[in-house]
């Protein structure tokens, strides 16, 4: 809305720099790219689990989606039944965001997650969906056998050192290797 002397009232003006920032943001976001030791050192927990339940809430002008995870096997961190995590982007009271590199995990599937807890409590996925793998229990999850993998992240990433822009590759390992990952990384780290 313009006044008669060409000026926005400062609500509007200041509900358009906000959609106009928030927009410019969602679209322009790049992630680092992270190797399977880095984010092995940089998660506070890891853990193979059953999605529950998923449901969105806000967080400022941004929409999350909190999944609840049922906790199936530990590979590092404390000890619990179930872990809820925050995933950016999702539908809300009709309103949809979403956001590059931003999993989209389905209620009653199995995964590997990698994740992250900040000093507010709440838990993510470190590096968004390069802390995601899928679990094939087709295979055997109790046998080590499952496949782990991961497509290839098609949002921005860039290399954490030079900050250039760099391709990922597809991640696949079973989970007797990942298990074994895992307890040689952090068994290094302690010394």
């Amino acid at each position: 809305m313009v006044t008669k002397e060409g000026l926005r009232p400062p609500a509007t003006l200041t509900s358009v720099m906000l959609a106009a920032s928030l927009a410019a943001s969602l679209g322009a976001a790049t992630l680092e790219k992270l190797e399977l030791d880095q984010m092995i050192l940089k998660s506070t927990e890891i853990v193979r689990g059953k999605v529950t339940a998923k449901a969105a809430a806000t967080r400022g002008a941004v929409i999350y989606t909190e999944v609840s995870v049922s906790v199936t096997e530990r590979l590092k961190g404390a000890t619990s039944p179930s872990v809820r995590v925050s995933v950016p982007g999702g539908t809300l009271n009709g309103v949809t965001q979403t956001f590059p590199g931003s999993p989209d995990l389905h209620t009653g599937s199995e995964y590997v997650f990698f994740l992250w807890t900040g000093k507010s409590g709440v838990t993510q996925i470190v590096g968004l969906s390069q802390g995601l793998l899928d679990l094939d229990g087709s295979l055997g999850a109790a046998s080590g056998t499952a496949k782990l993998s991961r497509a290839a992240i098609t949002a921005g990433l860039v290399d954490p050192v030079t900050g250039k822009a760099v391709a990922d590759q597809p991640l696949t390992l079973t989970l007797d290797k990942l298990r074994a990952r895992v307890s040689a990384v952090l068994g290094a780290s302690r010394q």
